[in-house]
């Protein structure tokens, strides 16, 4: 998102509501070729396309820290990252500290990035926010509008206080499409600026409007940063989150901590050697994996599941004398398996992705491999060509199922 952008939320906040925004509110994108504001606070904005809204599964009865643990974990097992190079953070607002369900998910690399082009003005910088959470907000109420990023149209929603995301076209389409099927519907759409039409009729049925004048008059009014998100900033470190607490029961128990850490380092002592010798021999495998990837496959952008990408890049390689790819054909390929998956609401949609000239590929979660082979023959009917690139069983009896659709199966 542009500066031009951020500054429009300005001014679409003003219309909104002038009493829910302190005037001197300032955004300022992470992307921006500007430099950030010379004076006073200001909210910097980051690609939300780099930071995603990820549900995760956890039992009511997990709090606090622990909590914590477990989301970070499945995360990293379900996105298959190397360790530390994620920051995981609880998608949680004031109100709902022990009930949290979802998890903000950005690269470690990136934030120290954003962080370095704050410079000097990191000191009056309030929060790195992805782009989505500043859109505004009221119950009942989506908020759509798009961008342009190195090129790219971008569409950024917000469905609700903790819930959005920032998607090129295709895939938004999708995600609206299955945000239609598995949330409530919202009482209004407020659109800021022109949408693309293809994105319109993803929303087909539901009250559009173009400005707050245009809401039902008894809809509360929309605010921006009104819910306290600036506890989300991305630059408090997610493992900071709740060390006062524990050091402080640490130190009330250090003498029985004590005595139970000296009878645990015998046992400890005996297999930590070979675990760090196994650690880094599989760090250093991972290493030249990744390598040889990048040498021999030219993969560019984050490497976040080798195998079902270098499968990917072979499948491309190995359709690169097949016909051309139609892209309004495999678009409607596109809405159609978007309708399928709709119909199954213990699906999880981990992943879609369009991509040109080459097909879909989809990542899903179901609760076992009769769901997944029922998705696959559903999708077969559809007269296409689908590849089973992995079906894996994850924790907690979950199926993971990776699949490909050429785009070259497309016909009239």
């Amino acid at each position: 998102m542009t500066s031009t952008m951020a500054a429009s939320f300005l001014s679409v906040t003003r219309e909104v509501s002038s009493e829910t925004v302190a005037p001197a509110l300032r955004f300022w994108h992470v992307d921006s070729s500007d430099p950030p504001p010379a004076a006073d606070s200001f909210i910097a904005l980051a690609p939300g396309m780099d930071v995603i809204a990820l549900t995760v599964s956890l039992p009511s009865t997990l709090r606090g820290r622990a909590r914590e643990e477990v989301a970070i974990r499945q995360v990293y097992d379900r996105l298959s990252a190397k360790p530390g190079s994620l920051r995981v953070y609880p998608l949680a607002l004031p109100g709902a500290v022990d009930g949290w369900t979802s998890t903000l998910v950005a690269n470690e690399d990136f934030i120290t990035e954003w962080q370095r082009r704050l410079g000097s003005a990191s000191a009056r910088c309030r929060a790195i926010l992805p782009d989505y959470l500043s859109l505004p907000f009221a119950p009942g109420l989506w908020t759509i509008t798009v961008s342009s990023e190195m090129g790219r149209a971008v569409v950024q929603v917000r469905f609700g206080a903790a819930d959005g995301f920032s998607a090129e076209t295709e895939l938004a389409i999708f995600a609206l499409t299955r945000a239609r099927a598995t949330l409530p519907a919202p009482e209004a759409v407020l659109c800021i600026g022109p949408v693309a039409p293809t994105v319109e009729t993803a929303l087909d049925g539901l009250p559009l409007v173009q400005s707050s004048q245009a809401l039902p008059k008894d809809k509360a009014p929309a605010g921006v940063l009104q819910l306290g998100e600036e506890v989300l900033d991305l630059r408090k470190h997610p493992v900071h989150h709740g060390r006062t607490v524990f050091a402080k029961r640490v130190r009330r128990l250090r003498w029985p901590l004590s005595l139970f850490a000296l009878g645990a380092l015998a046992w400890a002592a005996s297999i930590e050697f070979d675990v760090q010798r196994y650690r880094a021999t599989a760090d250093s495998i991972n290493e030249e994996i990744m390598v040889v990837v990048r040498r021999d496959f030219q993969l560019s952008g984050s490497i976040i599941d080798v195998r079902i990408q270098v499968e990917r890049e072979i499948e491309r390689l190995r359709r690169q004398t097949t016909l051309p790819y139609k892209g309004n054909e495999i678009l409607e390929k596109f809405r159609e398996i978007s309708h399928v998956l709709a119909g199954y609401d213990d699906l999880e949609i981990v992943s879609a992705v369009l991509i040109e000239g080459e097909g879909i590929s989809l990542n899903l979660l179901t609760p076992d491999f009769i769901t997944l082979d029922r998705i696959t023959a559903r999708l077969r009917e559809m007269e296409g060509e689908l590849s089973i690139l992995r079906s894996t069983t994850e924790p907690g009896g979950h199926v993971w199922g990776s699949l490909f659709i050429a785009a070259n199966i497309v016909s009239e």
